[in-house]
């Protein structure tokens, strides 16, 4: 310990003199930089929370003598901060704060832990449990245990240790809507037995659906808690950066939240769902000094274990499982999802060989038109042996790899067979084919099947990719093969691993990259492979802070008192020094080991926490650590939102020039507010529209609640009914015009949803008068109260709302109006819309067409006309300047990039009305047409201003408004 001590009087030494330490000397070192087979540097200067300076002269370097704040490391070994590219980072929270499964087989053990997790069933009554083993001797039989003894309880959701797979009892199923009849998701499989019913075991997409409907009665402050608990369990495991496979938005805004607020000191690359395309719109905006997002992560295949109920033996002639399972995504559509990434990057869950196969080679197809510096992953890559890393490394690929999984080798041979095993795991062919793969944990799904380890800790994964052996030096069957050099899996976990984040100035210690670096009680270069297990990281730092140190001896009591002092008079911490330390235990603070022994627990030092200390969960957290996350997060408790605000800018023939802005908000969550509305101003009539929609979503179960308004002063014009008027002979309207249209909206499906509305409207026309003069008795009721109800249903395949770039949109409504006007006159009105977009060269140049037509029975009534002409249909005529009783209109418009985020569009579009009573026109349609540039909104673009003009065969017009015209 004699590094912790000199270290602790170097950091005496910075508070002697000074309050505030600008630059900060650390000598005497043996210095690893995340660079070269070897510790290569002996100091560094810290400056403004990033490496000024780095160098390998012996004692104090002469141009830095002058520095007062100098830190004498006695020969202590540093590293760069550590780097998890792969993790799940709330689930594994969350699993400190719930019962832990991991390493229960028996009927008695499982029934314990269940009980105690029925007891703290309070997320609004789910039964939560966690790291149930999913590979091994034994797991079929544990996953029949809990299948029995949950079958009688209330909604209950276990995790399995792999990530691909949970189990829902009955309740639970009830409670997610799951039957016999519920179809199997695509990507993912609801495993049934020999009638069709549910067995309760939910693979993939099917998992994560049923996740996803579990974490929304999650309170954010929950969620903030289970950041808060992880954190203090990364950073004493020496984390500084992690690449967190976040999924929900609403964790994304609750990282940035705490990190604002100055409890958040990990670094957080965050990956979004890529089977739910809004994730990434909503998360993609995040770009800061603590949490970035990194792109969407795909999931190509299953895990390499496949876990089942009460697991019966396989019959002897029946042949060896595929690793990995059937490829989910063909090669074109992993080209397509390549490009649509577009300026992010992109993962792949892949752990079969046919699936890395196909992305090896979509990669290589489209590397030329990926952007440079983007970075595209392959995670797990479990069966990329023989000539596939290779392939890998010629296609531009990063890798992430599981050390972990090593221990599980004697497992897979008895599934998929010696020769299929031969190739699994390969992590020496992929460092020898200069892949530089990074060593990650999937924390909390990597746990071992022997539960004998913590899977969190990169010092873990290190140890058991260089040694091939246990914690207690027992050698891996079939690991020697596969180990890697010590230097190698250091850059695994420290310069590799920040480049397949996509944060390369992590993982280094070299000027201009950030200050993060731990240090550890020994140099791992100095002792055997089989001692890396019991490594131990001695202090932690981000930004140059310490923001962890070990507190089980006496030197490091010593080396927390002299940090602590220093903390209290550095200005560059005064934000929330309280928990940017490891917690206020004191003396008794619980530290997580590597273990001497195999086998379930010898992954704790349980010496660490004193006899009779009281504990919050079954993972060693004392209750005083416990009540300051809890403190902390009681701060976060309300629910995060989204919102853009753009301005409108436009022109039309009748309103003249005309001002405006548009705002929308959005939840995180699939419960919760949403909505948006614009106001426009058009200063010439002095006239002005306000146009709103809110939505409530899951107001009543999976219904949602929404309401529509417009209110509308503008003045425009009335030119009469039919396709064939003229631009000499109009009315000026002048409309008082209020619209209420209050609804539920009810999902049918992944893709369908239905709405039924009260439609309601009311209008004075100051002009109605001349509008019937000018149109005799064709021109139907004008003023007055209209009401009817309106049903619609929706088919929305689009890859995005905001402007789709492939996919699909069907919509068809109806509106029986039975008042018009104030009076007893209804009519019957319908309509349909189809559009659809094509990409034809991926991400940028799309085809995007439309096609819509309504029609109509009864009387005419002003406000239930069809109408065509202003910002959307019929480009380049004034607003409303065709009306009837039928309509058809149709687009086809060449979206296309010009620059960054600025890209153009050249449109026509044509369409007819028909109107009773008025003389077919000469023409059989109307045309438009025009051009235009759309200036995307950061990050992503896909929220645009719309600046067109349209040019019609006696007007034009130039709008500048928020979105696309459809």
């Amino acid at each position: 310990m004699r590094n912790l001590a000199a270290l602790a009087a170097g950091l005496l030494l910075i508070v002697s003199g000074t309050a505030s330490a600008d630059e900060t000397l650390y000598y005497g070192g043996s210095i690893f930089t995340g660079e070269g087979e070897a510790p290569s540097a002996r100091w560094f200067v810290v400056r403004d929370g990033a490496f000024a300076a780095v160098g390998d002269d012996p004692g104090v370097p002469e141009a830095w003598a002058h520095l007062e704040s100098q830190v004498d490391l006695g020969g202590a070994f540093v590293a760069p901060g550590f780097v998890d590219a792969h993790i799940h980072f709330v689930d594994g929270g969350l699993g400190l704060l719930h019962t832990d499964l991991a390493g229960l087989h028996t009927e008695a053990d499982l029934s314990r832990a269940l009980a105690e997790a029925e007891a703290r069933a309070q997320e609004r009554g789910w039964i939560l449990a966690r790291g149930l083993v999913e590979g091994g001797a034994g797991a079929g039989e544990a996953l029949g245990h809990v299948r029995r003894l949950l079958a009688d309880k209330g909604p209950a959701f276990v995790t399995l240790a792999g990530g691909h797979h949970v189990f829902v009892n009955p309740a639970g199923l009830a409670r997610l809507g799951i039957d016999a009849g519920t179809p199997d998701p695509e990507g993912g499989r609801i495993e049934r037995g020999p009638d069709g019913t549910p067995t309760g075991l939910l693979v993939d997409a099917a998992a994560w659906s049923a996740q996803r409907a579990v974490y929304e009665t999650f309170s954010p402050g929950l969620i903030a808690r289970a950041m808060l608990r992880a954190q203090r369990r990364a950073l004493a495991f020496g984390i500084t950066a992690i690449g967190d496979n976040t999924f929900f938005p609403v964790h994304l805004a609750l990282y940035e939240r705490l990190a604002a607020a100055g409890h958040l000191h990990l670094r957080v690359s965050a990956r979004s769902l890529g089977a739910e395309p809004m994730t990434r719109l909503l998360m993609s905006a995040a770009v800061g000094p603590r949490v970035r997002y990194f792109g969407e992560k795909h999931f190509v295949d299953e895990s390499l274990s496949q876990p089942a109920l009460d697991a019966p033996a396989k019959p002897p002639a029946m042949p060896p499982a595929m690793p990995g399972g059937e490829p989910h995504l063909t090669q074109a559509q992993l080209e397509e999802t390549l490009l649509f990434a577009a300026g992010a990057g992109t993962a792949f869950h892949t752990q079969g060989r046919e699936g890395a196969e196909r992305l090896a080679a979509a990669r290589l197809a489209v590397a030329s038109r990926r952007p440079p510096g983007k970075v595209d992953v392959i995670d797990h890559c479990g069966s990329c042996g023989g000539d596939l890393p290779a392939k890998l490394k010629q296609a531009g690929l990063r890798v992430t790899v599981l050390p972990s999984q090593l221990y599980e080798l004697p497992a897979f041979e008895k599934r998929y067979g010696a020769e299929a095993t031969r190739d699994l795991l390969p992590l020496r062919a992929l460092y020898d084919a200069g892949l530089e793969p990074a060593l990650t944990s999937d924390w909390p799904h990597g746990y071992a099947a022997d539960g004998t380890r913590e899977a969190l800790a990169p010092l873990s994964q290190v140890a058991v990719a260089v040694s091939g052996r246990t914690p207690a030096g027992n050698e891996i069957p079939g690991a020697a093969s596969r180990t890697i050099p010590l230097a190698g899996a250091l850059r695994g976990v420290t310069a590799s691993a920040a480049d397949t984040i996509g944060w390369s100035d992590l993982g280094r210690i070299g000027e201009g990259a950030a200050a993060d670096f731990v240090i550890l009680d020994r140099s791992p270069f100095g002792i055997p492979a089989a001692e890396l297990h019991r490594l131990e990281v001695d202090a932690t730092f981000i930004d140059g802070i310490p923001v962890f140190r070990r507190t089980d001896s006496r030197e490091g009591r010593a080396m927390r008192e002299a940090m602590s002092r220093a903390e209290a008079l550095s200005a560059s911490i005064a934000s929330n020094p309280e928990d940017v330390v490891d917690d206020p235990l004191g003396d008794a603070e619980p530290v997580v080991a590597r273990g001497s022994a195999d086998g379930p627990g010898a992954a704790r030092n349980a010496g660490a926490t004193p006899e009779g200390a009281r504990f919050e969960d079954g993972r060693g957290e004392m209750d005083a650590e416990a009540t300051l996350d809890a403190e902390i997060a009681s701060a976060f408790d309300s629910k995060p939102h989204s919102w853009n605000l753009s301005p409108i800018i436009g022109y039309d023939p009748t309103l003249g020039l005309f001002l405006g802005a548009s705002l929308f908000v959005h939840s995180f969550e699939d419960e919760g507010w949403n909505g948006g509305g614009s106001a426009m101003y058009a200063a010439r009539q002095e006239s002005a529209q306000v146009l709103g929609n809110i939505q409530r979503r899951r107001a009543f179960g999976p219904v949602a609640a929404h309401l529509a308004f417009r209110f509308e002063t503008l003045h425009t014009s009335f030119f009469g009914l039919g396709s064939d008027t003229s631009v000499d002979d109009s009315v000026e309207t002048r409309p008082t015009w209020v619209e209420l249209r209050p609804g539920l909206r009810l999902p049918l499906g992944r893709r369908w949803e239905a709405g039924v509305y009260a439609s309601y409207a009311w209008l004075r026309e100051r002009s109605a008068d001349r509008i019937i003069e000018l149109q005799g008795q064709n021109a139907g009721v004008v003023n007055g109260n209209y009401f009817g109800p309106r049903f619609e249903l929706v088919w929305d395949g689009r890859d995005n709302p905001l402007s789709a770039r492939k996919g699909s949109l069907f919509s068809a409504w109806t509106n029986t109006w039975l008042v018009q006007g104030g009076q007893d006159a209804p009519r019957l009105t319908m309509g349909a819309t189809i559009a659809h977009f094509v990409p034809l060269r991926a991400p940028d140049w799309i085809l995007a067409l439309r096609l819509e037509g309504g029609t109509s029975v009864g009387d005419r009534g002003y406000l239930t006309d069809f109408t065509l002409g202003g910002q959307d249909r019929l480009r380049g005529y004034s607003i409303s300047r065709f009306r009837g009783d039928h309509v058809v209109d149709g687009t086809a418009e060449l979206r296309f990039p010009i620059w960054r985020l600025i890209s153009g569009a050249a449109f026509a579009d044509a369409g007819r009305v028909w109107a009773k009573g008025v003389p077919e026109p000469d023409r059989p349609l109307v045309i438009s047409g025009g051009g235009g540039l759309r200036f995307g909104l950061p990050p992503e673009g896909l929220a645009r201003l719309r600046l067109d003009a349209g040019f019609g065969r006696d007007e034009w017009g130039i709008f500048f408004t928020f979105g696309e015209a459809f």
